[in-house]
């Protein structure tokens, strides 16, 4: 979550940036880049949860019910990881063209 949260702050400046330099397209081009790169990392994260959740989850405990739980909330979490991501980024532009942009008078 960490790396995804560090891309979507990058956003907000670069959307703050290019407003501030009346360069709204490049704001626009900046925030699906972003949302892009964040969209293959949080996938990748997503996928690495699901073909290695018994191993990852082997780590924490051997009791079979409590893997098996587990298990299930990995694959929960990481269903929701790409929509999580690009929300993120989404809230940081709408941020950084406020903070940094032309706010509403």
């Amino acid at each position: 979550m960490l790396p995804a949260w560090g891309l979507s702050g990058a956003a907000s400046t670069l959307v703050g940036q290019n407003l501030g330099a009346d360069a709204p397209e490049r704001a626009e081009q900046s925030v699906m880049r972003t949302v892009k790169y964040n969209v293959i990392f949080m996938l990748s994260v997503s996928l690495i949860f699901f073909l290695l959740g018994d191993w990852l989850v082997g780590f924490f405990s051997e009791v079979d019910d409590v893997r098996k739980i587990a298990k299930n909330a990995m694959y929960i979490m990481a269903s929701g990881f790409v929509f999580y991501g690009v929300g993120m980024v989404m809230i940081n532009a709408f941020n950084g063209s406020e903070i940094h942009g032309h706010p509403q008078k």
